[in-house]
């Protein structure tokens, strides 16, 4: 374990922290949820990603790295951003879990991997409202002891200025957050989790737009014994690429289109394909590097009544695609 001490603002934070792999050509940061800390991070992930340095960090108020002030989640981002400055992070990768992927989606990585992260908001139960309405009751009247039994698991036991910080992150819309990204997202769930439900996973989903998900077997922690699945998801998904061709010749009112997505799903491509108004033939694909030479060689040779005069082909930025469709 080592110390960092950030400045930020008027504080000054040592930051705990640990690194594995040193000389790894690739960075990989791993943001711990709330009441949690690095350990439960290294748990899970420390024998995986072994071609990556690992960075492992305490976030102030958990673990090794202590806090006295009231935070807000920016607050933490920005923290853990001259951290990255300081070590010389010269990744792209960050993952985080549950209150760790709010804080790592306001870094913007290039690759973000979230772990039932927080960040939607869904309708509280009856009982989490009356017991709100009853600590607010209670609070003027009985003073601490009382509220302090009615916080709820993840705040019990807390200094007053991380029961307040709590209460600062704890209620946050991130919605506009994960429409901005630009971060190619890996959503990785647990199918049982009840603290972030599935439904947040699918909603995130839905507003990234550069994001898959996948639901995995388990709960709130069912990375700990998923790591090995999930390095090779996220492995996979760097390795592909997205590329837009531009077909020209005879190639419209031949078959071309359904040619293409015969190749297309023979190969295991998404995308689509589509006729436009110039004559030519438009597909966008996503693909494996190897895969690249045999998709262009088959656009080249087309169906049997096709002339192809000439392809465009431009890489262009990743996005999830779903299965291989004939757009009209």
């Amino acid at each position: 374990m080592a110390q960092k001490e950030i400045r930020y603002g008027e504080a000054t934070f040592p930051l705990s922290y640990e690194i594995l792999n040193p000389s790894a050509p690739r960075d990989i940061l791993f943001l711990h949820g709330w009441g949690s800390n690095k350990e439960i991070m290294k748990q899970a992930f420390g024998r995986s990603f072994a071609d990556f340095r690992h960075l492992y960090l305490d976030l102030p108020g958990f673990g090794g790295t202590p806090n006295e002030l009231v935070l807000a989640t920016r607050d933490y981002a920005k923290i853990t951003q001259a951290f990255l400055d300081e070590v010389g992070f010269k990744g792209d990768f960050i993952a985080g879990h549950s209150f760790g992927g709010k804080v790592a989606t306001l870094l913007s990585p290039k690759n973000l991997v979230l772990l039932s992260s927080a960040g939607i908001l869904l309708p509280k139960s009856l009982k989490i409202k009356s017991k709100i309405a009853l600590a607010k009751i209670a609070k003027p009247l009985l003073g601490g002891v009382l509220t302090e039994r009615l916080r709820s698991e993840d705040a019990k036991g807390m200094p007053q200025n991380m029961y307040e910080t709590f209460k600062n992150v704890v209620d946050e819309d991130f919605s506009p957050h994960f429409r901005e990204s630009r971060s190619l997202g890996f959503l990785f769930w647990g199918k049982e989790d009840r603290a972030t439900p599935l439904e947040c996973g699918r909603k995130i989903a839905s507003l990234m737009p550069r994001a898959t998900l996948f639901p995995l077997e388990g709960d709130h922690y069912f990375f700990l014994n998923q790591a090995t699945l999930i390095e090779g998801i996220v492995k996979k998904g760097i390795a592909l690429k997205t590329y837009h061709f531009k077909i020209t010749g005879k190639v419209q009112g031949v078959g071309y289109r359904k040619f293409t997505q015969r190749v297309a799903q023979e190969m295991g491509l998404k995308g689509h394909v589509r006729n436009m108004e110039d004559g030519s033939v438009e597909a966008l694909c996503t693909l494996e590097e190897s895969q690249y030479e045999p998709f262009i060689k088959a656009l080249q040779q087309g169906p049997l009544r096709s002339k192809v005069e000439a392809i465009e082909a431009s890489e262009v930025e990743s996005r999830p695609l779903e299965g291989f469709e004939i757009l009209y």
